[in-house]
């Protein structure tokens, strides 16, 4: 009879153990699926900002060309009132010097529109992004050395008593931006036009 109640002692302690083994191993397996889905989570966080960043960034390079497209449209330059150069050439002859600004939306009747985007432009079909561009101009025309542009001066007189032109600087910014992600990307880009000078600042 001893030996019987030992042998079913033996079997309950031996119950206890497997059911605590089997415990800690449910423990450890659900460390790891938790761990891994956070690393999961963390890198497709890290992958999702890292497309929002890209995608403002060639919302603001987008906004950079449609600068140029409009700085490079010579018809309107002379005709249109609102083009940016006729714009800034106004400004330079009045003495005032303010920023250009304007915004590429996603509209077939028009590329950009004049002032800072509000809350609704969007560039993107999505609606995600949005883009704009600021234009300023140093009002002093450059000045480098020697001829034909590779020294001397870069004002030069059209004939006799004629019109004297120089070459002005600006300083173009494309502006990306994914307002709903509170992403920003700015690009700034130089270039120069020759254009009238007033007598006055030679």
């Amino acid at each position: 009879m001893f030996w019987i109640v030992a042998s079913s002692v033996s079997r309950r302690k031996q119950s206890g153990v497997a059911l605590l083994v089997a415990l800690v191993i449910l423990l450890i397996v659900s460390l790891i699926g938790v761990t891994a889905m956070r690393s999961s989570i963390l890198n497709q966080t890290i992958a999702t900002n890292a497309r929002a960043s890209t995608m403002s960034f060639q919302a603001a390079e987008a906004a950079l060309a449609a600068l140029f497209t409009e700085a490079s449209d010579e018809d309107a330059a002379g005709e249109s009132v609102t083009n940016i150069f006729e714009i800034m050439g106004n400004q330079l002859s009045h003495g005032v010097m303010e920023e250009v600004e304007r915004c590429v939306v996603a509209d077939d009747a028009q590329l950009v529109k004049a002032g800072a985007c509000s809350d609704g432009d969007r560039y993107d079909g999505a609606g995600f992004l949005q883009a704009s561009y600021r234009l300023a101009v140093n009002p002093t025309p450059q000045i480098i050395g020697g001829e034909g542009g590779e020294g001397g001066s870069q004002i030069s007189r059209s004939g006799e008593g004629g019109a004297l032109y120089g070459s002005y600087q600006f300083t173009g910014v494309g502006h990306g931006a994914m307002p709903d992600m509170d992403l920003e990307n700015f690009n700034v880009q130089e270039f120069s036009r020759r254009g009238l000078v007033p007598e006055d600042e030679i």
